[in-house]
């Protein structure tokens, strides 16, 4: 039996979440005690600690329960999930022979191994450049024209640019190269670069640094 639980905590909050939660977790480990390798004087003194609280949450769910009982019943709450907790560290979290299904069958968060892979991108980036500022370059980038974010999956954008009076035959000829994840991106020149051709192009880069397809060659005037 697997019980769903939130990131914050595996153990419930609410009194009957936990009664039947700690009901599971007392079972599934009864059944894989000695697999686990797990004392049985420890796991009996678990037993009687959850025991404890199961008992006196069905007295304070009575009619006629009162104040005391209520108490009672929080007491035992919070000793049966302290006592867990220090069961499962003691005992699960790092038991070897302990698998995952083990402790999704016991209702314990299963951190996720793997990430699922980002693809490589398809497309290539929007550009639009911008020529506000003397000796700036102001890089806008995109999915489109109207979608000003990185595709789904990208991590980056991958700019690369060469100073040149003739448009470079190759990509490989671009041999600047800027890494940027937040547009727009800001090229700063000399004042000696002003007039000057900057020849460009980019790529989007995934969460592993493979990229997609280039731009065409485009070119700008330092301003």
């Amino acid at each position: 039996m697997a019980t769903s639980t939130t990131h914050k905590d595996y153990i419930p909050h609410s009194f009957l979440a936990l009664a039947v939660w700690l009901a599971n977790f007392v079972d599934v480990v009864a059944a894989r005690r000695e697999r686990f390798g797990i004392p049985s004087e420890a796991f009996e003194i678990l037993r009687i600690i959850v025991a404890d609280f199961h008992m006196a949450n069905q007295t304070a769910e009575r009619e006629n329960a009162g104040k005391t009982d209520r108490l009672d019943r929080k007491q035992k709450a919070l000793a049966a999930r302290k006592a867990t907790r220090g069961f499962v560290n003691q005992y699960i979290r790092f038991n070897p022979k302990v698998t995952d299904e083990d402790k999704s069958d016991l209702g314990l968060t299963v951190p996720k191994q793997t990430h699922t892979p980002s693809q490589v991108a398809k497309t290539f980036p929007w550009l639009r450049v911008l020529t506000k500022l003397i000796r700036h370059l102001i890089i806008e980038y995109g999915e489109s024209e109207t979608k000003r974010a990185k595709p789904e999956g990208q991590h980056e954008l991958q700019f690369v640019y060469v100073i040149a009076d003739e448009k470079p035959a190759d990509i490989s000829q671009l041999t600047v190269s800027k890494l940027d994840t937040d547009s727009p991106l800001d090229l700063t020149f000399t004042e000696e670069e002003r007039g000057k051709s900057v020849w460009f192009a980019a790529r989007w880069l995934n969460t592993r640094g493979e990229g997609g397809p280039w731009t065409e060659i485009y070119f700008a005037i330092v301003p």
